[in-house]
């Protein structure tokens, strides 16, 4: 019989924010915990279901399903993150298998022992498969015993479409074909270099992302309005993090889920600091400042709109900006630089009348996270070295979805509209 399995009892979800919950804005959770217990599970076992995850299965039928294949199926809490992110830590952490993961509606998988992409297409044509089930009574048994039979017809690495096939190159002789392998192997090599390098940047980032979904999930600000709305400022940075680093695919992208995880945890610093309680590790740089900077508390007007400024990190106001194009850098309320025609309106230049109040920042930022990287809760560091072989945690011409690129969108979800969009046939 199918069996039900719910959140009651996370204590982690129930101590998080207390106050930015009473004011409407999500609570954040650290995605290592559940992963990390898959991971751990999977020792001895080929389906984990996360205790905390809402969803109704049965697990038995579902192993059957699996029977004697090298498939990892894991079916995590909603909170848990993308669960394409979570399937290649599986995958990385633990080789040779195929890794499907479930979460939030969606269903998202990859493997180093077939071809690239293919397990990935096997779970969306199992989501439009059993589109019915899924969103009505919202069992998902049916879900996974087809994708686990799908996965029994999947063709192997040494069946996958080499780049090398076919005749064509028969066309070019000599120096062109010289020239041709001189151009693709750059090309190759440019990727390769830049995949590594966003795995890195991806990597440093998440380490902030834990620290302050540690904080969000923990601090509970009690009664004072000060420490609520810094802690709802941690909470909204948090969720903007998770977001911006989902579809990070440029380094400027990876640059604003930096800034935006930092943001929020000065904000997290500030509640800190009011509650008495420890300050943690020194905090990373933010961007460095550009021209005229905020000394104290100022009202700036840009174009007809009117915007209070602070030197430091003010409760309310989480938003930093370095300075430049006439307005002075400072923590503002919102992002108001974005979206406007910068050279037009700030060519008239910022001007302000004084206001009090603020105060509340002061957290100095001086450490580059080179020297002193803040807590990681994810051990994504001892992953980078496992991509071997191809399949999709490799970084060979057959592989490369565990290799650090960006999924394209497909269509394993079901339900649609969260994360601005994204979810593709891989949803419901």
């Amino acid at each position: 019989m199918p069996v039900s399995v719910n959140r009651a009892g996370r204590a982690l979800a129930a101590v998080a924010l207390g106050a930015a919950l009473a004011l409407g804005f999500p609570a954040g959770t650290a995605l290592a915990d559940a992963v990390d217990d898959a991971i751990q599970a999977f020792q001895d076992d080929s389906l984990y279901v996360d205790p905390a995850a809402e969803i109704t299965l049965d697990e038995d039928r579902v192993r059957d399903a699996i029977g004697d294949q090298q498939l990892l199926i894991a079916v995590l809490d909603d909170s848990t993150g993308d669960a394409f992110d979570s399937a290649t830590r599986i995958g990385v952490s633990l080789e040779n298998n195929t890794v499907a993961v479930l979460s939030d509606r969606e269903l998202a998988a990859g493997s180093d022992i077939v071809c690239a992409g293919v397990a990935d297409e096997i779970a969306g044509d199992a989501v439009e498969a059993n589109l019915d089930e899924l969103q009505g009574s919202g069992d998902v048994t049916g879900l996974l015993v087809d994708f686990a039979g799908r996965m029994e017809s999947a063709p192997g690495l040494d069946d996958c479409p080499d780049a090398s096939d076919g005749n064509g190159w028969l066309w070019f002789a000599g120096i062109g074909v010289a020239g041709l392998a001189g151009i693709g192997g750059y090309v190759v090599y440019r990727n390769r270099k830049k995949a590594e390098r966003f795995e890195g940047l991806r990597a440093s980032i998440l380490s902030l992302y834990d620290r302050l979904a540690a904080d969000v999930s923990n601090l509970d600000p009690g009664k004072d309005p000060v420490t609520r709305q810094a802690v709802v400022d941690a909470a909204e940075r948090y969720t903007s993090t998770g977001a911006l680093l989902e579809q990070a695919d440029t380094e400027g992208e990876y640059d604003a889920a930096r800034r935006a995880a930092i943001e929020g945890l000065f904000a997290a610093r500030t509640a800190r600091q009011r509650l008495g309680l420890d300050l943690g590790p020194p905090l990373p740089d933010l961007d460095p400042p550009e021209g005229e900077q905020l000394i104290e508390d100022r009202t700036v007007t840009v174009g007809e709109e009117t915007y209070q400024g602070h030197p430091q990190y003010t409760p309310g106001a989480p938003h930093y900006y370095p300075g430049g194009r006439g307005v002075p850098g400072g923590w503002y309320p919102s992002r108001f630089w974005e979206g406007v025609l910068l050279g037009q309106v700030f060519g008239r230049g910022s001007r302000g009348g004084y206001s009090g109040g603020g105060g509340f920042g002061g957290f100095g930022g001086s450490d580059r996270w080179a020297d002193d990287r803040p807590g990681a809760g994810m051990p994504r560091s001892d992953y980078r070295d496992s991509a071997k072989g191809g399949g999709d945690w490799g970084r060979r011409a057959r592989g490369g979805d565990w290799g650090g690129t960006r999924r394209a969108p497909r269509r394993n979800s079901w339900g649609g509209g969260r994360r601005g969009g994204r979810r593709g046939r891989n949803s419901w």
